[in-house]
């Protein structure tokens, strides 16, 4: 027979199921879907925490110094490690807790967001209040100190950097509350960790690994940082500020 009808399956052999593809989101894992649609909120408060300038032009000025400038500049680094990895583990800690309790997680979600948007203000109006302000004679300061005393430099930096740690905040507590397993909240919270250290290592890492030839390069950033420190300071926080507000009143 020659007809044209669809040949019938052999016996014991079934059609394999067709293979989703990757490209599509619609055929991901919900997991997977979930932590990029929380990587899209958390990336860019990530990269709004790394542009640092009081950060970095203290690590800046640290390096241009006349002894022990690596060690110096690597002990300031290690100090502002402790204090941001004891602040998101607190934040981590304390945002887990009011997540399990608390049954209006959507409100709360909206509060830590409006409120961080709130402090962001603020923190730019200060920023712009001063912006006529002279450089603060920092080099002095910091040529003084001990090598063994840049370690608590660093902490003292990283503490006082609000609007760096007001955007971690808000992407600690995104990161915490959007209902992913726990190896994923590791790998969001390690990515805004190392983004908001940024401003403090590379300057560092770049001097080790470069020696003399890194000195040109630090110098202009240095400049750039030194100047507009309180315009960059001001245009950040306004910026993630209206991010923010957004995201939480709609």
């Amino acid at each position: 027979s020659t007809g044209t009808g669809p040949r019938p399956a052999s016996p014991g052999r079934t059609r394999a199921p067709p293979v989703p593809k990757a490209g599509n989101p619609a055929t991901w894992p919900p997991s997977l879907t979930l932590v990029g649609k929380t990587l899209a909120i958390v990336l860019p408060l990530a990269l709004g925490a790394a542009v640092s300038p009081t950060l970095l032009t203290l690590q800046l000025l640290i390096l241009a110094g006349v002894r022990d400038q690596k060690r110096r500049a690597w002990a300031m680094a290690l100090g502002c490690a402790v204090v941001l990895l004891g602040f998101m583990a607190v934040l981590a800690t304390v945002a887990k807790g009011i997540d399990i309790a608390s049954s209006h997680q959507d409100a709360v979600e909206r509060g830590v967001k409006i409120g961080a948007a709130v402090l962001l203000i603020l923190l730019g109006l200060r920023s712009l209040r001063h912006r006529h302000d002279p450089p603060k004679p920092r080099s002095e300061r910091v040529q003084e100190a001990k090598p063994r005393l840049f370690f608590g430099v660093g902490a003292g930096a990283m503490a006082g950097n609000a609007s760096s740690l007001v955007l971690v905040l808000a992407a600690t507590h995104i990161t915490i509350t959007a209902g992913l397993p726990p190896d994923q909240q590791f790998i969001l919270l390690a990515i805004v960790y190392v983004f908001t250290m940024l401003p403090v290592v590379l300057p560092v890492l770049a001097a080790t690994l470069m020696g003399k030839r890194a000195d040109p390069v630090l110098a202009r950033m240095n400049h750039v940082t030194t100047t507009y420190e309180h315009q960059i300071n001001a245009g950040i926080a306004f910026f993630f500020a209206v991010l923010l507000l957004y995201s939480g009143l709609k």
